[in-house]
């Protein structure tokens, strides 16, 4: 296994660990809140940079692709994470004894996608030397949203009070704005500085970032409470599922590897910054649940996505997905 795997998978574990004996306990005091408030805002500046770095090193490379291949693709994607959330939904309804409420918002968090899920996937193909089109970058983008747009209208709520809180997520708009930075605004950057920036530094910034997702999962797998079962059996099967899924369409539709790979990971995994947040506004916007029932059932959901598919995701389903696409490949 390659170097850059290993650390990944052993920063996350670190962060789990330290979550559960240290962390987690020393925040409990008054005097800690000033070093929690600093991890805070270090986190939010490593997603920003994260982000970036993604839209540098995808985004001018979108330019040189065919329009239409990139058309063709993102709307598979889209295709594929309203469908993929509409079953999601149907299986909650017929196989869990979670409320209606709390059945929508899962299926909308596991609809959407992971953006510290995406990353460490890039990270693993960059590992195993892999080249992966840059196209991906704009299905991490677009497939955000199809899930809250199914969830909205399960739940009867208005598209304009939805719209109206998308307008604020700030995350969603870096996410767009660094595509467009490194599609027209590359050059402004000197060729040493991208070095340093998004070559240098990354890796011990992604070692961060999966410590803190370590840390954020035993966090939220210590808030569950009450139907364990049908906690843990969906938080596993449903990126299982998901991933082979994806993976089997982008195997039949032609993708090359990385491709497959990144589509898979796309479908299976689940949401826990962006979602979480916009679907609590809109909740609390909307006449159809109260506060509290609004945080309730996301809370449940994030820790289904950050506290169990998250781990699992990234100590197992990457491996799980690289294989079967071998296999696929071999047949």
């Amino acid at each position: 296994m390659p170097t850059e795997i290993i650390i990944m998978i052993l920063a996350f574990i670190a962060g789990g660990i330290c979550q559960f004996f240290v962390l987690g306990r020393s925040s409990e005091a008054k005097s800690a809140r000033p070093l929690r408030n600093l991890r805070y805002v270090v986190y939010q500046a490593v997603v920003v940079y994260l982000l970036f770095k993604i839209g540098f090193t995808g985004g001018q490379s979108i330019l040189t692709e065919s329009p239409g291949q990139v058309l063709f693709t993102s709307t598979i994607a889209v295709i594929a994470s309203v469908v993929w959330t509409l079953l999601l939904l149907y299986a909650l309804q017929h196989g869990s004894r979670f409320d209606r409420l709390t059945q929508v918002s899962i299926a909308t968090h596991f609809g959407s996608v992971s953006v510290g899920t995406f990353i460490a996937a890039l990270e693993f193909l960059s590992a195993l030397g892999i080249e992966v089109s840059s196209s991906v970058v704009v299905w991490l983008a677009i497939m955000e949203l199809p899930a809250l747009f199914v969830g909205v209208f399960a739940l009867k709520i208005s598209f304009v009070s939805m719209l109206g809180i998308l307008k604020k997520d700030l995350m969603l708009w870096i996410l767009v704005g660094s595509i467009l930075v490194g599609m027209f605004g590359r050059d402004l950057l000197a060729e040493d500085m991208q070095t340093l920036l998004f070559s240098t530094i990354f890796l011990p910034i992604l070692a961060y970032f999966l410590f803190e997702m370590g840390a954020k999962a035993s966090d939220s797998l210590q808030a569950i409470t009450g139907k364990y079962r049908d906690v843990f059996v969906f938080g596993v099967v449903a990126p299982l599922v998901g991933g082979v899924s994806g993976a089997s369409l982008a195997f039949v539709l032609g993708y090359e590897l990385g491709e497959a790979f990144i589509f898979s990971i796309l479908m299976a995994s689940a949401s826990y910054v962006l979602v979480p947040i916009s679907f609590k506004e809109i909740l609390k916007n909307s006449a159809v649940t109260t506060p509290q029932q609004a945080e309730a059932s996301v809370a449940t959901s994030m820790a289904l996505s950050v506290g169990i598919t998250l781990p699992f995701n990234i100590l197992i389903g990457f491996e799980v997905y690289y294989l079967y696409l071998k296999l696929l490949a071999g047949l």
